[in-house]
């Protein structure tokens, strides 16, 4: 492979929600993250080069041609294959592990979550329980990408990579279409060699491309964002009444017992919502509307070993603007009217707060698409107003919310604004 240039490009993310990387270990969770040889977690290489090919394939940004010269090419079924096929070929792209570190000298903070899978009456499905390990938001990291440039090519493949990585399509581990492993990239930079030029590659051989500060590196601007074959609604909520995704606490303090439950939050205290417990919540709802088979399609599925792919992608939303409050209660005893005995516990939940939901649906359907968007927006409906609730104890009240402001637009005063609102975002983006 003769190469006639050596182009990179240089990507400063920060990692916007939390993130798993699963290391295949489960020596303190079931889902451990993966960790370097100082116990720091990073994003390998191979994870960068799988994730960018397939968002440039899901973006349409490259044919099938194309994404074989880029990416490389393996038959393996070579008996069903003509005397000149090509069995091999050469990744032109080279992708580099990205080290992640902590923002403003703190350290990487990785905790655990405690999940559940619940059947539609909120009751817990025999055998599962799990736990895993997450990196909490925050950490930021610098993306390397080269490219071995073997021929002049109508398209800019890097180019076409900073768009995809600008549009959020890229998300890294486990639970990705449950808010897991989402990337923001703060700005690009490009540098690139002509090897026909003698002083170019003596200014290669002496380029690396981890010293961030290199002269050769050229500030990327006005990176056009890529939504095709996407829906993205992002709602504004305020929160009614209190919250209750719980954790569980079995420690104690110096001033007596901590809560038996409280609120699940980020390690800095703030409460979060789990992508995972939005997508429950409205795939009950919207299953209720149109059935279980037209839901799957779209929410994914594991049966029998079989796996499909959620083509809805629903944010983590951290809640703020808050009050805590801690209290005890006691589970009352029907027949004398007192506490029933062993039932006292001490939670701590959180009110008044106001947080951000995005949701992002993939036009893959297109049969039965406005049927499924009908669904999501009398769901989305409910929510606003009261009917539909998030995590537990909703019987008292817990996990309402209403919707302030669709897509930075002030949200409908009524119920049927609000859908009209809904699908006006569906219409319009539908003819991006």
């Amino acid at each position: 492979m003769r190469v006639l240039k050596k182009r990179y490009l240089k990507m400063n993310i920060r990692i916007a929600s939390s993130l798993s990387i699963g290391s295949g270990e489960n020596e303190n969770t079931d889902h451990d993250v993966l960790v370097n040889t100082e116990g720091l977690p990073y994003i390998p290489g191979s994870a960068v080069a799988g994730v960018t090919r397939h968002a440039l394939a899901e973006a349409a940004l490259l044919d099938e041609a194309q994404d074989k010269i880029l990416f490389g090419n393996v038959v393996i079924n070579r008996v069903a294959c003509s005397d000149d096929t090509e069995y091999a070929s050469e990744s032109q792209i080279v992708t580099y592990d990205v080290q992640l570190k902590a923002s403003d000298g703190e350290q990487l903070l990785v905790t655990s979550r405690d999940m559940v899978a619940l059947d539609p009456f909120k009751t817990s499905i025999t055998g599962g329980k799990f736990d895993m390990e997450v990196l909490e938001p925050g950490a930021t990291g610098v993306v390397i990408i080269e490219q071995n440039q073997t021929a002049e090519t109508e398209i800019d493949p890097l180019i076409e990579i900073a768009r995809v990585w600008c549009s959020g399509r890229v998300r890294f581990g486990a639970k990705t279409s449950r808010g897991y492993g989402a990337v923001e990239v703060m700005d690009f930079y490009v540098a690139s060699f002509d090897f026909s030029k003698e002083g170019e590659i003596r200014q290669w051989l002496a380029f690396s491309p981890r010293d961030t500060q290199n002269v050769h590196w050229k500030h990327l601007v006005d990176v056009k964002d890529v939504l095709n074959n996407e829906v993205r609604l992002v709602l504004d909520l305020q929160q009614v009444g209190g919250i209750s995704i719980r954790k569980y606490t079995t420690g104690v303090c110096e001033k007596g017992t901590l809560p038996d439950y409280e609120q699940m939050t980020y390690a800095n205290g703030d409460p979060v919502i789990p992508g995972t417990s939005w997508a429950g919540t409205f795939r009950h709802a919207i299953e209720g509307m149109i059935g279980r088979d037209e839901t799957q399609k779209y929410f994914g599925m594991i049966e029998n070993g079989h796996k499909t792919r959620a083509e809805i992608c629903f944010s983590e939303s951290r809640i703020t603007g808050g009050q805590s409050k801690q209290f005890t209660r006691g589970a009352i005893n029907r027949f004398t009217g007192g506490a029933a005995n062993k039932a006292l516990y001490t939670e701590k939940t959180y009110y008044h707060g106001h947080t951000q939901l995005t949701i992002v649906l993939r036009r893959n359907h297109a049969e039965n698409q406005t049927k499924f968007q009908n669904a999501l927006a009398a769901a989305l409906v409910d929510l606003n107003e009261g009917f539909l609730s998030v995590g537990g104890e909703t019987s008292i009240g817990r996990g309402l919310f209403t919707i302030t402001a669709l897509n930075g637009e002030k949200a409908a005063d009524h119920a049927a604004g609000l859908f009209a609102q809904i699908r006006k975002v569906f219409m319009e983006e539908g003819q991006a």
